[in-house]
This record gives C-alpha cells, sequence and structure tokens, in this order.
C-alpha cells in the first residue's frame, strides 16, 4: 500500500489509472441508477486529501449470495483505490481515510456512548462544535425544513449543506455557516472533476443538490432512523444510502 499525505499548498493530487477508472465507475454506476447518493463524492474528497475520511456503507447480504459479494466488491473497490482501509464493527460498512493514523483513533467499544460518537467525530473530521451538537442534540429545534418554510433561509442556499457531513445548532449565525461550508465543497468537487477530468463527479453533485432542493420545497425527508440502502446485485456495487459520513 501507498503511504499518503496531504499535499502541503492544497494541490489535487494526481491520480492513478486504476484510482481513475475505481472512482468513475463508482460515480457512474450511481447515475446509471439515478441514486442521489453522496458516497462517490465523499470518496473523491478523501482522495484529494479534501476530507479525512469516510464510511462506505456494505448493504446487507441475500439469498442466494450474488457474485462478488457486498463486501468483495467494497474490498476490490478500496483496493484500487489504495488508500488506508478498515472495516469497523461498530459500523457497517469499511473507514477509508487518506491517513493510515486516522485509522487509529477509531472507538475501541462497540457500543455507542458519547465517547464513542466523539471519537467517529474526530476520525471523520467533524468540528468540535457538531460533535458536541451530534451528542446534545435538542430534538425539539428547527430544522432545516423549518427555516426554509419560514422565510429565513432560500431552499437555493440550504440545498447546499447536502455537501456537509455535520450538523450546527440551527441558529441563523451557525446555519450560514453551514451554508458556506457547504458551498465550499461543492466548489472543491467541481474543481475534482476538472482536474481529474470526471464529469461524473458534477453530475452526481447536480442531483444530490437538486434533490435536497426538492425536500426543502416539499417539505418531506425520507426516515433517518434507519439506513436505506439500494443495490444493484447483478453489477455487485452499493448505488445509494443515506449515510452522510
Amino acid at each position: 500500500m501507498v503511504v499518503h499525505g496531504s499535499p502541503e499548498d492544497g494541490s489535487v493530487p494526481d491520480l492513478s489509472d486504476e484510482q481513475y477508472l475505481a472512482l468513475r465507475e463508482f460515480a457512474a454506476q450511481h447515475i446509471d441508477e439515478g441514486t442521489c447518493s453522496t458516497t462517490p463524492l465523499r470518496l473523491a474528497r478523501v482522495v484529494a486529501y479534501n476530507k479525512p475520511a469516510t464510511l462506505i456503507l456494505t448493504p446487507p447480504e441475500v439469498t442466494p449470495r450474488p457474485e462478488p459479494s457486498p463486501e468483495e466488491y467494497l474490498v476490490d473497490l478500496l483496493d484500487r483505490i489504495d488508500y488506508p482501509y478498515q472495516q469497523f464493527t461498530g459500523l457497517p460498512g469499511w473507514i477509508v481515510s487518506s491517513s493510515p493514523g486516522r485509522l487509529d483513533l477509531l472507538p475501541t467499544t462497540k457500543t455507542p456512548c458519547d465517547a464513542y460518537h466523539r471519537r467517529l467525530g474526530v476520525v471523520f473530521g467533524y468540528p468540535r462544535d457538531a460533535i458536541d451538537y451530534f451528542i446534545d442534540e435538542d430534538k425539539s429545534q428547527s430544522t432545516k425544513i423549518d427555516l426554509v418554510q419560514s422565510g429565513e433561509f432560500d431552499a437555493t442556499e440550504v440545498a447546499y449543506t447536502t455537501f456537509v457531513c455535520y450538523s450546527y445548532p440551527k441558529t441563523p449565525e451557525k446555519f450560514e455557516h453551514h451554508i458556506l461550508v457547504g458551498r465550499e465543497n461543492r466548489r472543491q468537487i467541481s474543481k475534482l472533476a476538472r482536474t481529474w477530468d470526471l464529469p461524473e463527479l458534477d453530475t452526481l453533485a447536480d442531483n444530490a443538490y437538486n434533490d435536497e432542493m426538492r425536500v426543502l420545497k416539499e417539505g418531506e425527508r425520507p426516515s433517518t432512523s434507519t439506513q436505506t440502502i439500494k443495490f444493484d446485485w447483478k453489477a455487485g456495487q452499493q448505488i445509494s444510502d443515506y449515510s452522510r459520513n
């Protein structure tokens, strides 16, 4: 395995031929199936050192067992990406990172608790106040949909938060920052699409943005109490999920 280090000048690293093909195939499959998942975008950002780590979910097994299995497909994908990755028993999938040391920070306990969530937040590179908010979240607070429907924020701006993997308290100041982070992440995705000649990344980002804006305007979102995963068993590939890590 190649030991990767973040470019000090913030430049986009070159892709090997195998990395290019793996990312392109992963993104293209999502597009072909019409999913609005941001999984390939998060993976691309990790490869570009724009995000320290991300989770790629493993779809559930079915009978008869497909060839390759979901787990075998993901292992092959991550082997081709050639970045450090690890299966974490506390989550149904694989965590890939731009740094081997980042994976050493994963929780050692399998039981979710405050310390467990804090460690995961650090692994994924979340700000401390966002981690605190996730742990201590007041479920009675306003949602993004509430802020749009009240007229306080416009859906065209709020939709950029789909490119942010963590949440803040829904105060005007924090939410404005959340939108700015989302816009910057979307800009980075376009930069990767141009630099790597991967227009599929822009297409996926447009799909995710438009779907988020539709949800905000319609005022409904799929339940986040369970992870909804769609899987193309014939192609042997995960094609959508609601994981935002």
